[in-house]
């Protein structure tokens, strides 16, 4: 899916976050304990708020409760390579102060392009990147692999992807910070992305690990069912991210998160079973739509809809656990 391709639309039927007093939904709906035993640690995409600096995104993710955030590179972002050091050093002390922790920065890499310089450019902005990822304390860098600019076939296209991906984790092998691929454009399908890291999985180098970072969005657009594609990238998987909407392929339609059809109960489902301590964040695409409502209401809402689906997962595994097994007849 496109970043420029979805569009907001709320789904008829559903019930609004409760507000508080000032007017905000209440981040805190269904328990007061944002770090309730048995959920995940939740946050967001400073996608969602290029508005905000990064020391308020910080203040902000704290009043709502949030205890990850997934910092946003490039030119546009909080945490690209133009960030002076005193202002990594700043925005570090501040996660720290409010027990946030960075989960990664977000790159805009192409390492499928046909043009080899364009790939080389994309290690080397991973490279830079990892200096801000490794002082934020974020051990993982988002990698895209691109969209298709010429006619190889696709197994052309993975090679060059590995090419450069492994020689990316050369050059930070030993910085703490590592790649993980975000399935995207023309590379959307967990199959594709799970045979790829099987690839590079053979020549693996230092432990760098090349990971995946799951969107529930982007998969669900092309009609990929959640515990098919966690359970395909469950030995690679870094963290999830949510996203929420309506309709498949070019009919895809953004919504709040808990507003689409997209099934996050099923993947809370998933995760409180085989993966309870992975991190899930938000990604609100704002700023390819400012039509879209702003963080400040859509991010409360969104936790606050995740608490309580992750909650009711936590609930009913125990229920299972503690159930008593009834054996067949003449067992």
């Amino acid at each position: 899916m496109s970043q420029h391709s979805a569009t907001i639309m709320r789904q008829p039927g559903t019930t609004p976050a409760t507000l508080t007093a000032d007017g905000r939904p209440d981040a805190t709906t269904g328990s007061t304990d944002a770090a309730r035993p048995g959920r995940p640690p939740l946050g967001f995409s400073t996608l969602a708020c290029p508005e905000w600096s990064p020391v308020e995104v910080v203040r902000e993710a704290r009043a709502m409760g949030a205890q990850v955030l997934e910092w946003r590179g490039g030119e546009d972002g909080h945490a690209g390579p133009h960030m002076s050091a005193a202002q990594r050093r700043d925005v570090r002390s501040a996660m720290d102060d409010a027990g946030i922790r960075a989960i990664s920065v977000t790159t805009y890499t192409d390492v499928v392009h046909a043009d080899p310089a364009v790939r080389a450019a994309s290690v080397v902005d991973l490279e830079r990147h990892a200096e801000v990822a490794a002082v934020l304390g974020a051990p993982v860098l988002r990698a895209f692999l691109g969209e298709r600019s010429d006619d190889a076939p696709e197994s052309a296209l993975l090679d060059r992807a590995a090419a450069s991906l492994e020689e990316a984790a050369r050059r930070l092998a030993g910085s703490g910070v590592s790649i993980a691929i975000e399935p995207h454009d023309d590379f959307l399908a967990s199959s594709i992305i799970a045979g790829l890291l099987e690839r590079i999985g053979e020549s693996r180098v230092d432990g760098s690990g090349i990971g995946v970072i799951w969107d529930a969005g982007n998969t669900w657009s092309i009609d990929e069912p959640p515990e098919a594609g966690l359970g395909l990238l469950a030995p690679w998987l870094r963290y999830v991210q949510v996203k929420d909407g309506t309709g498949m392929h070019a009919d895809w339609r953004l919504t709040i998160v808990g507003e689409g059809a997209v099934p996050l109960g099923r993947m809370a489902a998933w995760l409180v079973r085989h993966a309870p301590d992975m991190p899930v964040s938000i990604e609100w695409e704002r700023p390819w739509h400012p039509e879209l409502p702003p963080a400040s209401v859509a991010l409360p809402a969104g936790l606050a809809h995740l608490r309580r689906l992750f909650d009711a997962a936590v609930s009913d595994t125990v229920a299972a656990e503690a159930a008593p097994s009834i054996e067949s007849p003449g067992a």
